[in-house]
């Protein structure tokens, strides 16, 4: 029996009137990936449209429907439901782009069983679902002298290069080797999934098209200003998350370059949470950025300085107005960046 090449879970809450753009981007490879609806406790019309592609194509689309738990509790059960060779993440609102996709599945399908457990593509900004692309996300920077490393191979991460969720591309067995338990009911949980399957590589692989098109400009997305200043708490917890993966005693059986990724990874969450923590100005988000502080740094106290004693994030962990004033600088220029791109 031919296996599938690549699981897509889609976690949908309340998805009705754009889930069809995820969903109809994956249907002409519909002979090699699997889709994974997962219907996240919808109130709309979501769960009914999902079961409407399923009996559709009842071979490629696959309708999971759950309890509300929130989009890390949709990429769990879809670790649990995946069959593919590859495992991917699209969020409800995103979806691919043909060529990219097609030079995906080239590569699984050439690779075999003999691919990296990671595998990267650029992705793209684009402003509304008929609107113009932005900048394109790329790295080859990292990839000059072979498109396939192991992580010893790959050059330093510089500051403002990320490995986010929609440039990932993951080995289903390495998910599924252990349990993956990305928290629930919390954004911005896509970070701690990246950081879960950057700790699991050994290897990893960069196809050269850009694949994932990233929706903005949506009111309410979770990256708008208001947004992330009212959410600085889950921001606290995604960073406390992966800080905890990273004290783990495992972490230090790892190759030096990982936990050299890894922490560069810790630095972006934890410069993160403290721009939007300390840009909000309530008693709550003072105490919990306290919290915040002292709790990591009582846990691993080693990690913990060698993430804030480095340049930005001492900038923006410095006490008073100082600090403050570069948490709003850096706010500004987030958005200036993100504005660039609508």
């Amino acid at each position: 029996m031919k296996k599938t090449l690549l699981s897509v879970c889609i976690p949908s809450y309340n998805s009705a009137p754009f889930l069809h753009y995820a969903v109809d981007s994956l249907l002409p490879f519909k002979d090699d990936v699997e889709v994974l609806i997962i219907d996240d406790g919808s109130k709309d019309d979501t769960g009914i449209i999902a079961d409407e592609y399923q009996s559709k194509y009842p071979t490629c689309v696959k309708a999971i429907h759950q309890e509300n738990g929130g989009h890390g509790a949709g990429i769990n059960n879809g670790i649990i439901q995946a069959t593919g060779s590859y495992f991917k993440v699209l969020d409800s609102d995103d979806w691919f782009d043909s060529k990219g996709l097609k030079a995906l599945l080239d590569y699984i399908r050439n690779a075999k069983d003999n691919g990296s457990d990671i595998v990267l593509s650029p992705y793209t900004y684009v402003h509304g679902h008929n609107g113009e692309t932005g900048k394109t996300e790329v790295f080859s920077r990292l990839f000059k002298k072979s498109l396939s490393k192991d992580w010893s191979q790959v050059p330093d991460f510089k500051v403002g290069e990320n490995i986010t969720i929609h440039a990932l591309t993951v080995k289903t067995e390495i998910l599924k080797k252990e349990e993956v338990d990305i928290p629930t009911h919390i954004s911005y949980d896509d970070n701690c999934y990246v950081f879960v399957c950057l700790s699991r590589s050994k290897t990893i692989s960069y196809v050269p098209v850009s694949l994932y098109q990233y929706f903005i400009g949506r009111e309410g997305q979770s990256m708008e200003t208001k947004t992330m200043l009212r959410k600085y708490n889950d921001l606290l917890k995604v960073a406390s998350y992966c800080f905890d993966l990273a004290s783990d005693n495992s972490f230090e059986e790892k190759s030096p370059k990982l936990k050299k990724v890894l922490k560069h990874n810790l630095v972006f969450m934890f410069a993160n949470a403290a721009i939007w923590t300390r840009l909000n100005t309530t008693k709550e988000a003072k105490k919990g950025f306290k919290d915040f502080k002292a709790n990591l740094k009582k846990q691993n106290k080693k990690i913990y300085n060698g993430i804030t004693k480095r340049s930005y994030v001492f900038f923006l962990f410095f006490p008073g107005f100082f600090g403050k004033s570069i948490c709003r600088l850096s706010a500004f220029i987030a958005n200036k960046y993100m504005s660039s791109e609508r």
